[in-house]
């Protein structure tokens, strides 16, 4: 990027003559030295997809989207998977290849979020749908498109400066009553109002907080410059996405240097075989942009199940699909009704995996619930509550 950067190792001592990695803060970077090989958005583009771990397919192919994604409850990425769902196996007549996204919190550990689910064929046909938009929008309109994004820049950075404008002046303030309390405190101990023990402990509390501070401080002056001194990229926007005359399909190009991430939010289900999903495009330089579009897109796209589910015809769990029936819209069970219902206690599968309660081949209680026309809404373990919705009455 024509910088120069000093002090990128150190030696301790002069008689140690090997070199060690300094930290990165304590490095000395001298901007627009020298002539630029690459400029900085490429340098950062290139960056973000060397920091991103992408596991290959059996195939050995990529998927372009990797690192793209993120959840909008936890913030983490999505995980990709892919795969074939083998003829004969489950429901599945003939091989089935499947390529989905799914919250990497809720992979490890199913009780901390959501599986915030989505198919990548869905994400692309949004991608390239809002790249097309977009794109014809400039060729009509490029001076309007320019003071919208503008202006909305403008708008957050606004917003943004009396955040971080607000939090640092708090954290400034406590700096300076630690600094206070470090004076008192050295006093105390000399004075031999506290012993060296206490001392010792309540320093290192303070001086721990101290640095946390400190660091947090840097953190929100270097957030500060940058928002400040940050330059409407809107031209470098128009100029990347020129770039590509043929929308027809989406390329990997077009993915990395016009979108930078995908916020995914959990699916609702309206009915019982229709969701909506919320997804929002944040794109390279100029950040979400929408042309009067909802934010919300209908996925009904899924295939639809068989209205019934295979139970046996003497099956112990017939009750809860006559007992359903008769019930309202929604309705909340706890786990000992449903031992009345059947008459006998529940396996400890269904005490210790909430999978346990919806529909499949093998699951004659999810069966018994989906056949009386009910939809899982949620299973809380500890609490030994399962709670339906019906969604056609």
């Amino acid at each position: 990027m024509g910088h120069t950067v000093n002090f990128k190792t150190i030696k301790p001592s002069f008689k140690d003559k090997r070199s060690y990695i300094n930290k990165k803060e304590n490095w000395a970077i001298f901007e627009n030295t020298h002539e630029a090989i690459i400029d900085k958005e490429t340098w950062e583009i290139a960056n973000s997809l060397l920091n991103t771990v992408r596991r290959p397919s059996r195939d050995g192919t990529v998927n372009p989207h990797t690192g793209k994604l993120f959840c909008v409850d936890c913030g983490e990425k999505l995980y990709n998977s892919r795969g074939t769902n083998q003829k004969g196996t489950g429901h599945y007549k003939e091989d089935v290849k499947y390529d989905n996204y799914i919250c990497s919190t809720y992979q490890k550990h199913r009780n901390e979020c959501s599986a915030h689910y989505i198919r990548t064929k869905v994400v692309r046909e949004l991608i390239l749908e809002s790249l097309k938009d977009i794109s014809k929008y400039i060729e009509d309109h490029e001076e309007e498109f320019k003071n919208i994004v503008i202006s909305t820049r403008l708008e957050e950075r606004e917003k943004s400066q009396k955040e971080y404008i607000k939090k640092l002046k708090v954290d400034k303030n406590r700096l300076a009553v630690i600094d206070r309390l470090f004076v008192k405190l050295y006093e105390d101990n000399a004075s031999g109002r506290i012993n060296d023990e206490t001392f010792n402990k309540i320093a290192i509390q303070y001086t721990e907080e101290q640095n946390t501070l400190k660091d947090e401080i840097v953190a929100l002056e270097e957030v500060m410059k940058n928002v400040q001194n940050a330059s409407d990229n809107t031209e470098q926007f128009i100029k990347s996405i020129k770039n590509f005359t043929d929308f027809s399909i989406l390329t990997t190009s077009m993915i990395n240097q016009l979108i930078d991430k995908i916020v995914i939010y959990q699916k609702q289900k309206l009915k019982r075989y229709k969701f909506t999903q919320r997804i929002d495009i944040y794109f390279n330089f100029i950040g979400r942009f929408e042309i009067g579009k909802d934010d919300e897109i209908e996925e009904d796209t899924y295939v639809e199940e068989e209205d019934k589910k295979y139970i046996h015809k003497n099956s112990r769990f017939l009750p809860i699909t006559e007992y359903l029936k008769g019930q309202d819209k929604e309705i909340e069970l706890d786990f000992s009704k449903m031992e009345e219902l059947i008459g006998r206690k529940l396996c400890k599968s269904a005490r210790k995996y909430p999978g346990y309660w919806y529909a499949s081949d093998n699951r004659p209680m999810g069966n018994a619930i989906y056949n009386a026309g009910y939809y899982i809404a949620k299973v809380d373990i500890k609490g030994e509550k399962v709670k339906l919705v019906n969604y056609d009455k």
